[in-house]
């Protein structure tokens, strides 16, 4: 699974804490570069979803992409029921 988890300079003592906590390197999951995750938001903001309209949400990465998936399905039709499009 691509679990996301972006390289930056903010997070290096937390890197080390979650490694020691996984059990060692080969268990943590490889960090996005920074240049990478920037470079496919952009891609993702600038496209149009399936209905030629901007996106209402996008994500980065396999698990995030599950996250917003699971979401739309959970409230899309709530939010269907009170004519709000979000």
């Amino acid at each position: 699974m691509n679990l996301l988890w972006v390289k930056t300079n903010i997070d290096a003592e937390f890197k080390d804490r979650l490694v020691e906590m996984l059990g060692g390197p080969e268990k943590c999951p490889p960090q996005m570069p920074l240049e990478e995750f920037v470079e496919e938001t952009m891609k993702q903001l600038d496209s149009l979803g399936d209905d030629g309209k901007p996106r209402k949400e996008f994500s980065v990465g396999q698990l995030p992409a599950m996250v917003v998936d699971t979401w739309r399905k959970a409230f899309g039709p709530f939010l269907e029921q009170f004519h709000v499009d979000g």
